[in-house]
């Protein structure tokens, strides 16, 4: 879905560190145990980051329709709180990429031309 839509990979290992810590929290652990849930969760995710960190987010109906009737756009968007709620609005989780960005920039450019 990141590819079709042009979002950079790190969207998804954005959205998967969002889904895997709202699983890890008291409120999102029940996700484990609910296949429909656990696909919502990741969905509303998704829907989530791309708002966040792209210039162009995806649109709820559009993010519903991917599940082939099992959500709405309702769905998609209570689950968005829920993940909100659950995270405590700590949904910009530093990725290795992000982590060997931060490094790079700390050695100087004449080093790293040798």
């Amino acid at each position: 879905l990141c590819d079709f839509c042009k979002y950079p990979r790190e969207i998804s290992v954005m959205t998967m560190s969002c889904v895997d810590r709202y699983a890890a929290s008291e409120s999102g652990f029940q996700i484990l145990f609910d296949r429909d849930r656990y696909q919502l969760a990741v969905m509303a995710a998704l829907y989530l980051v791309a708002k966040v960190h792209s210039t162009e987010a995806l649109d709820p109906e559009s993010v519903a329709k991917l599940s082939r009737g099992k959500h709405t756009k309702t769905d998609i968007e209570d689950m968005e709180l829920e993940l909100l709620v659950g995270l405590r609005w700590r949904v910009h989780p530093p990725t290795p990429w992000a982590i060997a960005q931060e490094l790079l920039n700390l050695v100087p450019v004449n080093q790293m031309n040798q």
